[in-house]
């Protein structure tokens, strides 16, 4: 489970689920961005169209893996960037 914070990156290894992290968080500043990442609004350098219909996430620092957003969460991420 990685979070991402502006110049830090953090990896961490939690018996809970990335759900449960998530509702102790500020769900203004972090997002799920998928079953892999929760991430933070300021750690976002760029938003890509991956495919026909996901995003994919730049972050710095950068991610060794690839962040998605699916299709499906695309209409929820644009209306939490918005807030």
């Amino acid at each position: 489970m990685f979070i991402l914070k502006p110049q830090e990156p953090i990896n961490i290894q939690s018996p809970s689920s990335l759900d449960e992290v998530i509702k102790t968080l500020d769900q203004k500043m972090f997002y799920r961005a998928n079953r892999q990442f929760i991430i933070n609004i300021k750690a976002i350098s760029n938003i890509l169209l991956y495919g026909k219909n996901q995003l994919k996430i730049v972050t710095i620092p950068e991610s060794k893996e690839t962040i998605l957003i699916s299709k499906n969460r695309v209409a929820e991420f644009k209306k939490w960037l918005e807030q």
